[in-house]
């Protein structure tokens, strides 16, 4: 969702009085201020627990300027995932610890200024080209970026998204791709090497299954959406693994 008239009203201050300016933004502040209750009485009914009144107030601004039109995950330089995550990681985050993500973009600069090294798998080349470049214009050396594009497979039309052995995405865009070598992507580290590891690309059941023995000691598994029916097999994944690690699987 965009904040659609940001853009106008800059572009029509020569034309428009300041009372419709004022007008237009209010209106618009309104409106967005109303998604932003409903979505807050949407959370107060499936995730009680999760419903603090403060932190949803505290949160408005960033949200609301997430709606402008030239903002992205790039230019915010932040992962496209809950703020209540992005608290988490930047208070969890130290300079000595190494991430893992499937999925590039403003996490992977939000990583590398605070962690020792970021390793990044990334389905879209167009997309990974866009992240390097504002890596480059931050100054950043420490993440590395590998692009692994899906195979076309007419047999994973049949398979199910939520089958971590299946290697497929639950995207309609994607149907009938076959992700088997994007998920693969991290078994080229040894396990437990990783501090972090954010799921928040394609097949993320198969993902999961790939990550979380190269979890460390204490580490976390950050899945996005980890709420999504699709993902709920994951839960069961992990007990396939030993109980030596803390694996935080998070919405």
């Amino acid at each position: 969702m965009s904040l659609d008239c940001l853009t106008p009203i800059r572009s029509r201050l020569k034309t428009s009085s300041r009372a419709d300016t004022t007008k237009c933004f209010v209106n618009d502040l309104n409106r967005d201020l109303k998604i932003y209750v409903s979505e807050a009485k949407k959370l107060r009914k499936e995730s009680p627990s999760d419903f603090h009144v403060w932190r949803l107030i505290r949160d408005f601004p960033t949200w609301y300027r997430s709606l402008h039109p030239a903002a992205s995950p790039i230019s915010e330089r932040t992962p496209w995932i809950t703020y209540g995550a992005i608290r988490f990681l930047a208070g969890y985050l130290k300079s000595n610890m190494r991430a893992y993500e499937y999925g590039t973009g403003g996490s992977t600069i939000f990583f590398a200024g605070r962690c020792r090294e970021v390793f990044s798998c990334e389905h879209d080349p167009d997309w990974a080209e866009k992240v390097r470049e504002a890596l480059a214009a931050s100054t950043a050396s420490n993440a590395h970026i590998e692009v692994r594009e899906p195979v076309l497979d007419a047999k994973s039309l049949s398979k199910d998204p939520s089958d971590p052995d299946a290697y497929v995405s639950h995207s309609p865009s994607h149907r009938g791709f076959d992700f088997r070598w994007y998920v693969e992507s991290i078994d080229q580290f040894p396990d437990e090497h990783f501090d972090v590891v954010l799921i928040d690309g394609r097949a993320r059941p198969s993902c999961a299954k790939h990550a979380i023995p190269k979890v460390a000691k204490g580490g976390r598994i950050i899945l996005d959406n980890a709420e999504r029916g699709a993902y709920l097999r994951v839960y069961d994944t992990k007990d396939a693994f030993d109980n030596r690690r803390e694996i935080n699987l998070s919405a």
